[in-house]
């Protein structure tokens, strides 16, 4: 069996991975792939080459463009002038669309309820026009189109004064697009909850102040699998139960780096370790790569600056929040610098291990490495601890306290299953 996803620049997409996760675990044959096509090669495209495939999902720039090439299309693909995926039924093609399915699986599983809220959406393309028609089916109170240039029946990002539920259906802040906030924080600060259609990066910018500000924040990795699997029912003309979504969004959510952070002493490392054992992940100190790097011990580099080390701190933390599947415990002191965290969010959660401050002082006042922690060390923990508590708290997504390692470590495994 012959699939694919039909779109422009893919090189962001997961949908080739969810794919052929599902055709693997349920041993089909069959191949999928990214078709990447010009506008002017469209038409050929359907012309000649749809024939040897068995069906497509479809991305943007083309989900209304298609539409002129199918036979036949969904109730709700007319409804939505938008289609992303295409069935070819010896010869004859159906356009579906699976989008709004698996927007509803998402929200339904965040427990996110739209009756009488204000739901505010950022652009107006394809997918806006989705979010608005389910805004409506789910009997929104009030739902404001946003638009950066103003547009009839819109208003410009910086006219939004009310809403409940923001979602960005635009793909700035995907990892191909220039991550930067649409909205300003004041107006991030407004809305309860923050949807993120796209999913790759895991934390866009938008997402990544939403926690900053302690909203419910929302990725669209399981709206992606959710359709992705929807459209496979179709490919295969077999219903294929939710388990299996849950499943593969799992396997994917696996690839998500866990991210350590608290005051030194807390235990970031001891769980770090543990859960990489249990994940059967790789478990990096960030003080341990700089170490090996440096060929230098911390205090030794602190001796030179600290600004020296927190230049070296956020370096390694950088090259650190560009792999996969990583264990990361950070120093206690990485939080000083926002672009660390705004580095660890894109493909990371991070924990806060809060651990009693007494414990941490029974813990370093007999191995302290630290020079910041040098002379009165008890008052010196204290006073550390209550400079960087609450950016503890504000960076972080999951807060773990830490009294027995086991169960800590359980606690993580739990909390970052709930994601």
């Amino acid at each position: 069996m012959k699939i694919g996803l039909l779109g422009k620049n893919l090189s962001y997409s997961l949908s080739k991975e969810l794919h052929t996760i599902f055709l693997e675990d349920n041993n089909i044959e069959g191949e999928y792939k990214n078709i990447e096509v010009e506008e002017k090669d469209i038409y050929k495209f359907f012309r000649d080459d749809i024939k040897k495939i068995r069906g497509i999902n479809v991305t943007i720039p083309y989900k209304n463009e298609v539409m002129k090439y199918i036979d036949e299309v969904s109730k709700e693909s007319e409804m939505l002038n938008s289609v992303n995926t295409i069935i070819n039924e010896n010869g004859k093609l159906r356009g579906e669309n699976t989008d709004i399915i698996g927007f509803e699986l998402m929200l339904k599983r965040k427990k996110i309820n739209f009756k009488n809220k204000t739901v505010v959406i950022l652009g107006t393309g394809a997918t806006s026009q989705m979010v608005k028609y389910y805004s409506e089916k789910e009997k929104a109170k009030k739902i404001i189109l946003v638009s950066r240039n103003k547009k009839e029946g819109c208003i410009t990002y910086d006219e939004i004064k009310e809403g409940d539920i923001l979602i960005n259906t635009t793909p700035v802040g995907t990892k191909d697009v220039k991550s930067k906030l649409l909205i300003d924080e004041k107006h991030i600060k407004i809305f309860e909850t923050i949807i993120e259609v796209t999913y790759n990066p895991f934390r866009t910018k938008l997402l990544t102040y939403g926690i900053y500000n302690n909203k419910k924040v929302v990725n669209g990795l399981y709206m992606l699998v959710s359709q992705g699997i929807k459209s496979e029912e179709m490919f295969i003309n077999k219903k294929i139960g939710n388990e299996v979504i849950e499943n593969i969004y799992k396997k994917m959510l696996s690839k998500v780096n866990i991210v350590l952070i608290g005051m030194s002493g807390s235990g970031k490392s001891t769980i770090g370790e543990e859960l990489g054992k249990r994940l059967n992940r790789k478990h990096v100190d960030i003080d341990l790569e700089i170490i090996k790097s440096s060929g230098k011990e911390i205090r030794e580099i602190f001796n030179e600056s600290e600004e020296k080390f927190r230049n070296l701190e956020s370096m390694k933390i950088e090259e650190m929040s560009e792999k996969e599947n990583l264990i990361i415990s950070v120093g206690g002191g990485g939080i000083k610098r926002k672009e660390n965290m705004e580095n660890l969010y894109k493909n990371g959660v991070i924990i806060y291990i809060n651990r009693d401050v007494d414990e941490i002082i029974k813990s370093l006042e007999h191995t302290n490495t630290r020079p910041l922690l040098d002379g009165d060390i008890k008052n010196n923990i204290r006073k550390l601890f209550k400079e960087r508590e609450d950016d503890y708290k504000k960076y972080s997504e999951i807060e773990v306290s830490n009294k027995k390692i086991e169960e800590a470590v359980e606690s993580i495994i739990m909390k970052v299953g709930e994601l």
